[in-house]
C-alpha cells in the first residue's frame, strides 16, 4: 500500500488499477444477499461473500500494477532521467520567489550541487562523443 502513490503516477499501472472498476462489482446481486432460508445476510456476511467473490481479481490486478510499475522504474534510461530532471527544473512552480527566505542557503547549495553534477555529466558525455567520433574517423 505504501507504493500506491507511485503506482498511480505510472500511466500503465494506473490503467490496471482502473480495470478493477470494470471487473469487480461494488455490490453483490440482490439474490446473493439472502441465505438459503431467504433471510438477509448480516453486513459482515455480505462483506465476507463479496471478498471471497472478488479477492482473486483484486489481488491479480494490484499485483500486475505493482509489477508494471517496477518494470517501468527499472527501465528508465539515463536520457529519460536527464529529461525528467530538466522538466523538474523548468517546472512552472520552480521560481526563486517561491522559496522561503529561511531556505535560501539550502536552495543555493542544492543549485550549486545540481550545477556541479550537470557539469560532470556533460563532460563525461562530451568525452564519449569525442571517443565515438575518433572511432568513426578510424573506420573510414
Amino acid at each position: 500500500m505504501r507504493d500506491l502513490g507511485k503506482i498511480f503516477k505510472n500511466k500503465v499501472a494506473r490503467q490496471e488499477i482502473k480495470k478493477l472498476s470494470e471487473q469487480v462489482d461494488s455490490f453483490l446481486p440482490q439474490e446473493e444477499l439472502k441465505n438459503e432460508k431467504g433471510e438477509f445476510l448480516s453486513r459482515d456476511e455480505i462483506d465476507e461473500k463479496w471478498n471471497a467473490k472478488n479477492q482473486q481479481t483484486i489481488i491479480r490486478q494490484v499485483s500486475r500494477a505493482i509489477l508494471l510499475n517496477e518494470n517501468a522504474t527499472q527501465s528508465e534510461t539515463p536520457l529519460e532521467l536527464l529529461k525528467a530532471a530538466l522538466n523538474k527544473l523548468e517546472h512552472e512552480k520552480m521560481k526563486v520567489e517561491h522559496i522561503r527566505l529561511q531556505d535560501y542557503d539550502d536552495a543555493r547549495r542544492y543549485a550549486a550541487d545540481i550545477q556541479a553534477k550537470a557539469r560532470g555529466i556533460e563532460r563525461e558525455i562530451y568525452q564519449h562523443i569525442k571517443g565515438r567520433d575518433e572511432l568513426t574517423k578510424k573506420k573510414t
